[in-house]
């Protein structure tokens, strides 16, 4: 009888297997793609990029993430600057890192090719170091410049503001990017005091984090676990409550479509941009004390850069607002009095999009005008950088 069990376990692991293998193949050679992971907890900036990580992303349009060693997308860098270089710095969110655009697409990638035909850096090698990382606002972009990129010796530190959530992601009652593993920066006295309360988390500590991205790792190399990993998502997503508050006690469920637009509406928006443009200037205090330029450029939300004025027209109507562009004008009044210099490249993205007839994001599997830019939008933002860059 025991023989008989154990041929008959033997039989059932060898039929579990090779129906796992079967399985892969055959979603292999359907040419499914399923976004994997690149992220770590990282003990400083809360999350980060995994050195050497690699996996598509798939949820908008179809992409290979590679990280490099030093743990941002981009290809592989020395931190020591070559002679004759000038580097340029880009920190941000999931737009400069690229989302769902290959990497070749990313405007830091088309901008440094594009610099590197410039005449106005006489001969120069140009660099423009892609440190962006999705989910980051602009306290976590300050530490990292501090504990990452600083070290690389940039000429220039490009700073890149969306205010679709940047503003949102820099105090934890509006934090829609994992709020409890976030570092913050709280504002007492009107200086800035950071609040790393999140290091305490059991997920934070270095044998969790080596435990978690070797298991990563491991998911990214199948085909089935990202399938499988996809629909655990996709449930805990559904269940999910939504925000039920009304406005007078908190925000409501869909804030991040309709804040953006509108002055503070409630004392969380007000601490949220006090905030933020408290890490703006100091942002730029620290990089400019370095001797390195500092620019802050602002890209579009995507109501801003819809080509059909009709529909900004009732996007504008809806929000009971004179216009679209309530943050750009805050953040130029803020450069304004601060001597920061700034671009906002929402009016000439927006111009060209009504000009050609183009949306300047979503992809082939998303709603057109829908999330980040796709490769249009990345080549326009390197265009307009270039010009600006390259007088």
């Amino acid at each position: 009888m025991w023989k008989r069990f154990r041929w008959s376990l033997l039989l059932l692991t060898v039929s579990i297997v090779v129906s796992i293998g079967m399985a892969e193949v055959l979603l292999r050679l359907w040419g499914y793609r399923f976004s994997g992971s690149n992220y770590q907890k990282d003990p400083v900036l809360g999350w980060s990029l995994r050195p050497g990580s690699e996996c598509w992303e798939a949820e908008e349009g179809i992409a290979w993430n590679v990280i490099n060693s030093h743990g941002f997308r981009d290809r592989e860098r020395t931190i020591q600057k070559p002679s004759g270089t000038y580097r340029i710095a880009v920190l941000g969110d999931s737009i400069a890192e690229g989302r769902g655009v290959a990497l070749e697409d990313v405007f830091t990638a088309v901008l440094e090719r594009k610099l590197n035909d410039c005449p106005a850096y006489r001969g120069r090698k140009v660099e423009v170091l892609n440190f962006g990382v999705p989910g980051y606002g602009t306290a976590q972009e300050l530490l990292q410049f501090r504990h990452t990129a600083a070290a690389y010796s940039p000429d220039l530190v490009i700073l890149q503001f969306y205010a679709g959530n940047d503003m949102f992601n820099n105090i934890r009652e509006l934090n829609v990017s994992d709020a409890d593993s976030s570092p913050y920066f709280l504002l007492k006295d009107g200086k800035l005091v950071a609040d790393n309360s999140f290091r305490e988390r059991p997920s934070h500590q270095e044998a969790a984090i080596r435990r978690k991205n070797f298991a990563a790792n491991l998911m990214n190399s199948s085909h089935l676990a990202l399938m499988l990993y996809k629909l655990v998502r996709v449930r805990a997503q559904q269940a999910v409550p939504g925000q039920t508050l009304p406005a007078s006690e908190g925000p409501p469920k869909n804030f991040p479509s309709i804040y953006p637009y509108l002055p503070p509406q409630i004392p969380a928006m007000e601490q949220a941009w006090a905030v933020t443009e408290a890490l703006i200037e100091e942002f730029h205090r620290e990089v400019t004390s370095r001797g390195t330029g500092f620019q802050l450029i602002v890209l579009p939300l995507n109501g801003q850069i819809h080509p059909d004025l009709e529909v900004r027209r009732r996007l504008q109507e809806h929000m009971g607002v004179p216009d679209l562009y309530y943050p750009d004008r805050r953040l130029e009044e803020l450069t304004s009095r601060a001597k920061i210099d700034y671009f906002s490249l929402t009016k000439p993205m927006g111009d060209y999009a009504v000009k050609n007839q183009v949306y300047l994001s979503g992809f082939v599997n998303t709603a057109p005008g829908d999330g980040h830019p796709n490769e249009k939008g990345h080549r326009l933002i390197a265009d307009l950088l270039h010009q600006r860059l390259c007088q």
